[in-house]
């Protein structure tokens, strides 16, 4: 029941036909908090606008730079945040390894097969007998 009674006070006639409260410029406070409001919105919108176009951006260029001469060609998980990959650098593969800490090339190889995914172990095995 009390809440009625502060809905309907909050909604009088009177509180309604009274003139709002102005500051010291002689702004309107709800006009002043809405215009706030509305310039932050604006911001923000610029903000995730511009990370969205930097985000979108890097990757077209990494497709254009990186598709032409050097492609990720497999990549086998070892351990949580360990795994090889094979990189195909113009006409010349690397066996790569990668933790947390660096990345070590393991292996060089010149010539090989065309890949599909389920090929990467036979590869990787060509890679361990040509080492010396």
């Amino acid at each position: 029941m009390k809440t009625l009674v502060w809905i309907g006070c909050l909604f009088s006639p009177a509180l309604l036909a009274a003139e709002p409260a102005r500051d010291a410029a002689g702004l309107n406070s709800g006009s002043a908090i809405l215009q706030l409001l509305l310039n932050l919105g604006l911001v923000l919108g610029m903000i995730l606008l511009a990370a969205w176009l930097y985000r979108r951006l890097n990757r077209l260029q990494a497709r254009a730079a990186g598709g032409q001469w050097m492609q990720i060609r497999a990549s086998l998980p070892l351990g949580f945040r360990e795994k090889l990959v094979l990189v195909q650098v113009g006409q010349e593969y690397l066996v790569l390894g990668i933790t947390q800490q660096r990345m070590e090339c393991l292996a060089r190889m010149q010539d090989i097969q065309p890949l599909a995914e389920e090929d990467f172990g036979t590869v990787l095995k060509q890679a361990r007998e040509a080492q010396p």
